[in-house]
């Protein structure tokens, strides 16, 4: 059982345990959303250094998205939570907000 404090890390997470895939390197994905392509831009830098990333327009409405992929990560509650932490504090540091992410090998 996973307590993240956010219902549909725990419910990821444990359909990734359920699978066995806990202990394997994933893909793991990121979206963060901002209101516009200059501040999106900025955090996009910001994540240079752990992330692959692009930030794109929004296709499903205003604002613009920054995807971020990080490869060959071994997943945990501990690492889920701290990088949704980090990844919150750097939207909101931009007028944003973390959207989700996903996970696969």
């Amino acid at each position: 059982m996973f307590t993240t404090g956010h219902p549909d890390d725990d419910a990821r997470l444990e359909a990734l345990a359920e699978d066995g895939g806990l202990s394997r390197p994933h893909q793991w994905s990121h979206v963060l959303w901002f209101p516009t392509q200059e501040v999106a831009d900025l955090a996009r830098d910001r994540l240079a250094a752990d992330y692959r990333s692009r930030s794109v327009e929004n296709p499903a409405g205003p604002g613009w998205l920054v995807q971020a992929l990080r490869e060959n990560v071994i997943l945990s509650q501990e690492l889920v939570m701290q990088t949704r932490e980090e990844l919150t504090g750097l939207a909101q540091l931009f007028g944003g907000r973390y959207d989700d992410w996903q996970a696969w090998t």
